[in-house]
């Protein structure tokens, strides 16, 4: 089976698969997923502007907690190499995210240290990586893993230290950075934050794509049993369980 999770509306792949596979494949599609993005066309000054009291009192009173916490320095890298201390610091933060007992994260998915390192390679070479480090007296405490091209910076994993006082909120202070670079780049007009409706992300956004997600099965026996599971078995199953939840 193959599970293509994250097709804009308007991707000529989705077009060309939707016109190829009846008749060939046996495929589902599935629910779609909105990526909030934040439009960062005009300047920082005019965004913040226009955010309401309380956001602004948030993002300040974060700030001044961090500031008596130690000393509050942010990073931004675009060339890595997978074996720098840099790269080690990513999956530091990643190693105690609250994602990591969960087998989430980084620096603890199975095979996901290996992608990265893969893909922090191929995106310096290419002027793609954007990799943001937040540290607190030195020490990692979050981190945001980004890809930019064509004017779009896509943030595909953030991570935070959950060891620290909930009070502190790291990962909110390293966004706030980030927007606020974004908006003094003129090559820059999009932020997209990724797949999934997060408070934090909502918090940002000025909008959001639609993606659209869908699963294609190998022909053959097993093929159509795995189709056949996941169509109808599935399907039914989960419609029968939203109905005993609404009785």
């Amino acid at each position: 089976m193959l599970a293509l999770h994250g097709l804009p509306v308007a991707s000529l792949t989705l077009k060309a698969l939707h016109a190829s596979l009846p008749g060939h494949y046996r495929w589902q599609p599935l629910p779609a997923l909105r990526s909030p993005y934040l439009n960062t066309a005009g300047t920082w000054d005019e965004f913040w502007a226009a955010t309401s009291q309380r956001f602004k009192k948030t993002v300040r009173n974060v700030r001044n907690r961090l500031g008596k916490a130690g000393a509050v320095s942010i990073e931004e890298h675009r060339v890595v190499a997978p074996d720098s201390s840099v790269f080690a610091d990513l999956l530091a933060v990643s190693e105690r995210s609250w994602k990591a007992p969960h087998e989430l994260a980084i620096a603890t998915m199975p095979e996901m240290p290996e992608f990265f390192r893969g893909l922090t390679a191929r995106a310096s070479a290419r002027g793609w990586l954007r990799l943001w480090l937040m540290r607190l007296d030195g020490r990692p405490v979050a981190s945001e893993f980004q890809l930019e091209a064509d004017g779009r910076v896509h943030a595909l994993r953030a991570d935070f230290d959950a060891s620290l006082p909930v009070d502190l909120s790291p990962g909110t202070h390293l966004t706030a950075e980030i927007v606020r670079a974004l908006f003094g780049r003129e090559t820059v007009y999009e932020y997209d934050m990724g797949p999934g409706d997060n408070e934090y992300k909502s918090r940002w956004a000025s909008d959001a794509h639609e993606l659209r997600r869908l699963r294609i099965f190998r022909p053959g026996a097993y093929g159509t049993l795995l189709h056949t599971v996941e169509a109808r078995v599935v399907g039914s199953l989960r419609r029968l369980r939203h109905r005993s939840a609404a009785a």
